[in-house]
């Protein structure tokens, strides 16, 4: 009898990653045509204002496209001389990989109502969710800081996710706790950063939330208004895939190796990628949903004209 329930549950587990895989390649699919179709029509017009911006913006702006760019180059570095190491996929490269094929649903913040906006002095070249295939017209779109928040999804997040799962080791190692208490834990340490860099963002004008559900916001009514659940919800975002880091490398030795079953194994490398891309994409999904669609915009504040999506 328990050999009978071992061989069902790993049935249920090698028939999980081929599942993932075909609703990765639906995501991609759709990402592909809007992509294709967004650069064949030449991009979208630039967001753009005559008002004056102030030099401080512009530097907060310089900045982030700066930076972003320059955590990227570091990341993939990383990413590469893992890979090439030990001449397979790896965890930083699964998790690079799953998060690009997401940035897509960047755009689709704005679907319902100007819910979100970057810096007009961002480059960018408008979005792509005109052209998706299940867009119908929709609200403002959200122009894409092209040199920014693309190495975000490359660099950032990947490299984020990676160091959750390193810090929910250090913690578990050095306190003795429960997994359930360590991942608690480490969630809400997720959620403050992430917290206080939007805060300062946009402090900063680097972005906005110009349409917000002002009874889970604060600040609501003002320029500086930030909803709550979108805290939540993105924390969240970063936190889960480093807890399946976590939960999946306690069955290895190495830091950067997945477990040869899924290196090698159930189709090979881009099985697998497509399978983290279909989770991701899913889970990433219903963030916008709730965040940007569902939760009504009863709370529009006004905003400086480089703030204006």
């Amino acid at each position: 009898m328990a050999g009978q329930v071992a061989a069902t549950s790993t049935q249920r587990r090698g028939a999980l990653l081929p599942a993932l895989a075909g609703v990765g390649v639906a995501f991609v699919a759709i990402q592909l045509w809007a992509y294709l179709a967004w650069l064949i029509n030449g991009g979208a017009t630039q967001f753009a204002t005559d008002a004056a911006v102030p030099g401080s913006v512009r530097s907060a702006v310089l900045l982030g496209q700066t930076l972003m760019p320059a955590v990227a180059v570091v990341w993939l570095a990383f990413v590469v001389r893992g890979a090439h190491r030990h001449r397979a996929l790896t965890w930083p490269a699964l998790l690079t990989a799953a998060w690009g094929l997401t940035y897509w649903q960047e755009s689709l913040a704005n679907v319902t109502g100007a819910r979100f906006a970057y810096n007009t002095e961002f480059v960018d070249r408008g979005d792509w969710t005109g052209f998706l295939p299940f867009i119908d017209g929709g609200g403002p779109g959200l122009p894409q800081p092209l040199v920014m928040e693309a190495f975000v999804f490359v660099g950032l997040f990947p490299a984020v996710s990676f160091a959750v799962a390193a810090l929910l080791r250090t913690l578990r190692d050095r306190s003795g706790w429960s997994t359930a208490v360590v991942a608690a834990c480490g969630y809400l340490i997720v959620l403050v950063i992430e917290f206080l860099i939007e805060m300062r963002s946009i402090a900063q004008g680097v972005h906005s939330y110009p349409e917000v559900f002002g009874a889970l916001s604060i600040h609501d009514g003002a320029a500086n208004q930030f909803p709550l659940y979108e805290n939540w919800l993105l924390a969240l975002m970063w936190f889960l895939p480093g807890l399946v880091v976590f939960l999946a490398r306690d069955r290895v030795t190495g830091p950067l190796e997945l477990p040869a079953t899924i290196r090698s194994g159930a189709g090979g490398v881009a099985v697998t990628v497509l399978a983290a891309a279909g989770a991701l994409n899913s889970v990433f999904l219903l963030y916008n949903l709730i965040a940007f669609v569902w939760l009504p915009a009863d709370t529009v504040a006004p905003m400086p004209p480089w703030l204006n999506p």
